[in-house]
């Protein structure tokens, strides 16, 4: 059987998240991993407040899953800081693990952001509030985007 991992947040109405992503790789025959970067109080209309895990605690979760069923891939979701999106990169390089990341929407904005980020401008991540309730699609599209440009950057250094 194959295995996935799903890295991303926790969808409290289960219609996005890790909560879609166990669905959708049991309902292919998949064995589904999952590390959780946040949790998320939403509904199907929006999301109302986003609560980050630490950078070690996403570690030991990630840890904790290729020790002992290591995954054939890993598939990224919401990932809502730099920090976490470092252990994300640093990761899948000490384990060599098979990346697949997850664009929702790749929005103008997106875009944008994902060319700074690969450029070095790290710095944009920190415009992305996570205390102050309503985030909107576009900072998620943001975050989402961020951590695959991360990635790509970091692998190629």
């Amino acid at each position: 059987m194959k295995t996935s991992m799903t890295i991303a947040g926790s969808d409290s109405s289960g219609g996005a998240g890790i909560q879609a992503d166990i669905k959708t790789m049991t309902a292919n025959g998949v064995y589904a991993m999952s590390a959780i970067t946040a949790l998320t109080a939403q509904n199907t209309t929006g999301v109302t407040s986003i609560m980050e895990v630490t950078p070690q605690f996403l570690e030991e979760q990630i840890v904790a899953n290729v020790t002992d069923i290591f995954p054939d891939s890993v598939k990224t979701g919401m990932v809502a800081s730099s920090s976490l999106i470092k252990v994300i990169a640093d990761s899948i390089k000490k384990f060599n693990l098979n990346m697949v990341a997850s664009l929702l929407k790749a929005g103008l904005i997106g875009v944008i952001v994902s060319i700074l980020l690969v450029l070095g401008f790290a710095f944009v991540l920190k415009f992305i509030d996570l205390n102050s309730g309503t985030i909107s699609l576009v900072d998620q599209i943001i975050k989402i985007i961020s951590v695959v440009v991360a990635v790509v950057a970091i692998n190629k250094a």
